[in-house]
Formats: C-alpha cells, structure tokens, sequence
C-alpha cells in the first residue's frame, strides 16, 4: 500500500459520549472508501462500548490514564508512548484527530502518521 491506500486508520477521539457516537458517520465513509485499511478508533475506557461493536471498527484502543500536563507542553505517560509504537508497528497510518487537544496533537506527534487530519474547532 501507497500514502494513497493506507494499511490502517486510526479514529481519535477520546471522549464525551456524544461526540464519540457523532464519529460514526466517518467511520462509516472511512471503512467504505479504504475497505483494506484497518481501522482503529482510540477511545477513553469509559466510552470503548459506544464503538466496540461498530461493524467498521476492526480495534478499539482505550487511552492508557495517568498522562499529566508539563510546562508549556503535554507530557505521555509512558503507556501513551508505548501504545503510539504498536499502533505505529501496524504499517502505513493515517490519523483523523477529532479530538484537536493538547494531548492528541501531543500522541500524534508521536505517532508520525504518514497522513494527519485534524477537526478545526476554531472556525465556528
């Protein structure tokens, strides 16, 4: 697979059960236009139910707790970190951070996806 067909898409969004569910639509469009990609949605434990048994999801992934805010940065747990390098292991990635938080940019830089796209809350 090219950047044009990536082998996984990881979902980010944490939390707030309604935002949660509000991400099925693109999940839906997700898993449709890229059929071989796994798909992956990283989720708050608490919310893991809303999409566990969505049929487009192929893994759900909780956020590892105990990450602390730094000075002028955010600081991963090292679960947080330890979680980016098997997502990172899977392959060709693609990111959706609907989340836009100090910590999912913080994850995503991490990560280093191949292709990064970020809901902009600023614009409303």
């Amino acid at each position: 697979m090219n950047e044009a067909t990536p082998s996984q898409i990881l979902v980010v969004r944490l939390g707030s059960i309604g935002d949660v569910l509000l991400a099925t639509p693109l999940v839906r469009v997700l898993h449709r236009r890229y059929p071989a990609a796994r798909l992956r949605f990283l989720v708050k434990a608490a919310y893991a139910d809303l999409v566990r048994h969505n049929p487009c999801v192929d893994e759900v992934l909780t956020w590892p707790a105990g990450e602390e805010p730094g000075r002028g940065a955010f600081v991963l747990s090292r679960a947080a970190r330890e979680l980016a390098g098997r997502i990172r292991a899977g392959g060709a990635l693609w990111a959706v951070d609907l989340q836009a938080s100090p910590r999912s940019r913080a994850f995503l830089t991490l990560l280093r996806p191949q292709r990064r796209f970020v809901y902009r809350k600023d614009y409303l």
